[in-house]
């Protein structure tokens, strides 16, 4: 019987946490027996599963232990955990291997100079001859996980994005993200009112660095809408995370008002009275599973790109490939609308088309039984194994690599260190 071996060891809330969350209660569900990995603190995965199941296992690998597995496991990883699960554990060489690609840089931060490739094109090219020989690997890598049916991208733009910088000679494997079926049964069956000529719309997300500069573009649209507009728009910001205050601090407005994290029934109360939801990622399908009006945000990746144009939106059924947020190419295909235009469609739409095109999109592409399923058949197919993984020398480095590696663990302790000050 497989194991399904998940190492996911984050702490706090995200959509990541919350889909690797999901999977593994759906497999526990289904009869799997499912063993949670952790480094020294308990992560949110494991803080929030039912210790008392039988057939759920943990593992703390903390005070240097290491988690053994055998030959009938499957371990589940995020790309960004590809190297550094080793830390953890250690795989027999039949143990499966299960990568799946949830941002588009998860690749590309395997790298030394990735912050270079992220953010400055004109240097990419001399970098990338610099340390050539592991871009070649991870080449290497994509190609042999996706020809044994165990690396997937969750969405065509992640899978656009690494086609470009590695060239990979492969036809991806999409699987999704998803929400749990309970959500949509949950759902909410009517539109909410537009009471006082007030517009209320919701963001939902972690209140991080890496998320808040969208959330600034989508605050300058609805400050503007309502500079010019007889209509306002109150904005919901729900979620919390580091730049929560300095958020605060920047908005002085009655129509934008902070929540807090909200998760579950309280999440499905609170949206009851939420016109139209705003966000990428999960949390776009949270509001989509409830049968709200679901609008998908520019990519984190892109921002530099959005701050110079005003369509910057789409409707989630109108998105690419699995795509749960916007990018260039939406730009370039006409298909991005401006905030304006987002709310104009809404008034107009008095037979609530718009939530239904949302939600049906939802069951269709994101449902957890479809996405999880196919996971378990794909899982069953691949051989891609522990000992065939390392076959693509991702972990071997040279004297010349390894130095370039040690270099970019210390800047980035050093930059850590800078931010604490």
């Amino acid at each position: 019987m497989i194991r399904y071996v998940f190492f996911y060891p984050s702490e706090v809330i995200g959509g990541a946490e919350l889909l690797f969350l999901r999977l593994a209660q759906y497999l526990v569900q289904k009869s799997y027996s499912i063993l949670i990995v952790d480094q020294e603190k308990p992560s949110y995965i494991s803080r929030n599963l039912d210790r008392n199941i039988k057939n759920i296992d943990f593992f703390n690998a903390g005070n240097h232990s290491k988690c053994y597995l055998n030959e009938n496991d499957t371990l589940i990883i995020a790309m960004s955990y590809i190297d550094i699960f080793r830390e953890a554990i250690i795989p027999n060489d039949k143990t499966k291997i299960i990568i799946w690609d949830l941002h588009p840089y998860n690749l590309i931060e395997q790298l030394s100079f990735s912050k270079m490739y992220k953010y400055s094109q004109l240097v990419s090219k001399p970098l990338k001859y610099l340390e050539y020989s592991s871009i070649r690997k991870i080449r290497n890598l994509i190609e042999v996980g996706t020809n044994s049916s165990a690396l997937f991208f969750m969405c065509s733009y992640n899978y656009e994005f690494n086609n470009i910088f590695f060239k990979p000679k492969i036809s991806p494997i999409y699987l999704p993200i998803f929400i749990p079926e309970i959500r949509i049964q949950n759902s909410i069956d009517k539109l909410a009112k537009v009471c006082n000529e007030i517009i209320n719309i919701a963001w939902i997300s972690r209140l991080d660095s890496d998320k808040i500069d969208v959330l600034y573009l989508l605050i300058d649209d609805v400050i503007n809408f309502n500079k010019k507009s007889n209509l306002r728009v109150k904005l919901h910001i729900i979620g919390d995370g580091n730049m929560l205050v300095s958020l605060k601090k920047s908005t002085h407005t009655d129509m934008i008002c902070f929540t807090g994290r909200l998760i579950d029934n309280e999440l499905t109360d609170y949206l009851k009275s939420i016109n139209i939801g705003f966000a990428m990622g999960t949390s776009v399908l949270e509001f989509a599973a409830r049968k709200i009006p679901s609008v998908v945000v520019p990519t984190t990746t892109e921002v530099d790109v959005f701050s110079k144009v005003t369509k910057r939106y789409c409707w989630l059924y109108d998105t690419i490939g699995y795509d749960v947020a916007t990018s260039k190419k939406y730009i370039e295909q006409n298909i991005t609308k401006s905030f304006e235009t987002i709310i104009i469609e809404f008034i107009k739409d008095t037979f609530g088309d718009i939530q239904d095109k949302c939600f049906k999109y939802q069951i269709n592409s994101h449902s957890i039984s479809s996405v999880a399923n196919r996971l378990i058949d794909l899982s069953i197919k691949s051989d891609l194994t522990y000992k065939k993984l390392k076959t693509t020398k991702i972990y071997q480095h040279s004297y010349y690599q390894a130095f370039l590696r040690g270099l970019k663990r210390d800047v980035k302790k050093l930059l850590t260190l800078c931010k604490k000050r």
